[in-house]
């Protein structure tokens, strides 16, 4: 019914509140919104035969579903707001999380006055984005809608016709672009805000775009912003960007309050990263001297460093050794190899998600004995 409505009138807005899947596999996975059937049952209709009915006359159209904005990792392209856009739909407000009822209608109602007075559809956005977050401060959900865009300079309605024969519109219209160039430096406290409040939950819900724009921004940037977006990477646990960051806010204001602690912090944490991604290759290619290579590092600076010690303490196995004592020796150096029977080793923790591999394959037995225990493996 929906596909014969669009084909007997024009329509300009297509505003979908539901849910929304994915169906498929590997290079095969696609979009999907859900509908219902005239006996009751789902009818998933996809992104593409919505985007074929959609070309005659549709100009925006508004998802608020589940997974609507999001891609799958194997298969990007197929996050139904992106494939609208493929199929030529100038542009589509999507949400990238779940959202609530309480913020997505004052979304909606701030966004289509926007539009009506005849705002871009980005600077709709952005004015609807702004207006939730100050009437709900508390709320990270006023960063879940996000803007697909087609056309060049979101200017996706013409409504000059309109505006030339009602003074009231257009008079409004001008008052709102007033008003949105009067409290520009509201979206900059909102993004200060939002920085200094160190919430993982919040800043990961922040476009990459954003972060990225505000990381590399003018010369004009304080180091009070700079240092408030450092701490922000650190929360979100991206050192590479918050030494930066660091680097940056201390080219402008050397010693600035506690950034040498707080960078020496952020050196040795991306250190270790980098330590731990190497020991975790190894460890899945069964090169056991670098497995014990890398964990020693790791242990010398940070004993306690997620499973380093199991992954040690299993090469060690692995090579016939026994496994490492509490704590290394000063200065690094192992234990002389000394045969033992140990009992079976517990697998290792699971590692986090930015350094979990595919999965590995199972070591071979040591040497001259058989495996007690299956051998611990790193989880997907």
């Amino acid at each position: 019914s929906l596909i014969s409505m669009l084909g007997r009138r024009d329509y300009h807005i297509f505003h979908f509140m539901g849910h929304g899947t994915y169906s498929g596999d590997g290079d095969d996975l696609s979009g999907y919104l859900m509908f219902e059937n005239a006996d009751g049952t789902a009818a998933p209709v996809s992104a593409e035969r919505l985007g074929q009915a959609f070309r005659r006359t549709v100009r925006l159209a508004v998802i608020n579903a589940c997974e609507g904005a999001a891609g799958d990792m194997r298969a990007p392209s197929t996050g139904v707001a992106t494939s609208l856009l493929q199929q030529g739909i100038p542009a589509v407000v999507a949400m990238q999380f779940s959202i609530s009822d309480a913020i997505a209608i004052p979304f909606a109602s701030e966004f289509y006055s926007a539009m009506a007075v005849g705002l871009p559809v980005d600077a709709a956005v952005t004015s609807a984005r702004r207006n939730v977050w100050a009437r709900f401060d508390d709320s990270g959900e006023w960063a879940t809608p996000v803007l697909f865009l087609r056309a060049p300079d979101g200017n996706i309605f013409d409504l000059g016709a309109l505006r030339a024969t009602d003074a009231e519109t257009g008079a409004l219209q001008q008052a709102v672009i007033a008003d949105t160039m009067e409290n520009l430096d509201i979206d900059l406290a909102q993004l200060r805000s939002v920085l200094a409040s160190g919430s993982r939950e919040v800043i990961k819900r922040l476009p990459t775009w954003l972060t990225d724009r505000w990381s590399t921004g003018g010369a004009d940037r304080s180091a009070e912003d700079l240092y408030q977006l450092a701490l922000a990477h650190m929360q979100a646990e991206r050192w590479s960007d918050a030494n930066r960051c660091f680097k940056q806010c201390n080219d402008r204001a050397p010693g600035y309050r506690d950034i040498f602690a707080l960078w020496q912090q952020a050196k040795l944490q991306e250190r270790l990263a980098d330590q731990y991604r190497r020991l975790v290759s190894a460890y899945a290619d069964q090169k056991w001297p670098k497995v014990i290579e890398h964990a020693g590092a790791i242990l010398r600076e940070a004993p306690g460093y997620k499973d380093a010690v199991a992954l040690h303490d299993r090469a060690l196995q692995m090579l016939g050794h026994a496994p490492r004592p509490t704590a290394l020796p000063p200065g690094g150096a192992q234990p002389a190899p000394r045969p033992a029977a140990t009992p079976p080793v517990a697998p290792p923790p699971s590692l986090p998600s930015s350094s979990r591999p595919e999965k590995l394959p199972a070591p071979p037995d040591p040497p001259g004995k058989a495996s007690p225990s299956k051998p611990p493996s790193l989880p997907k």
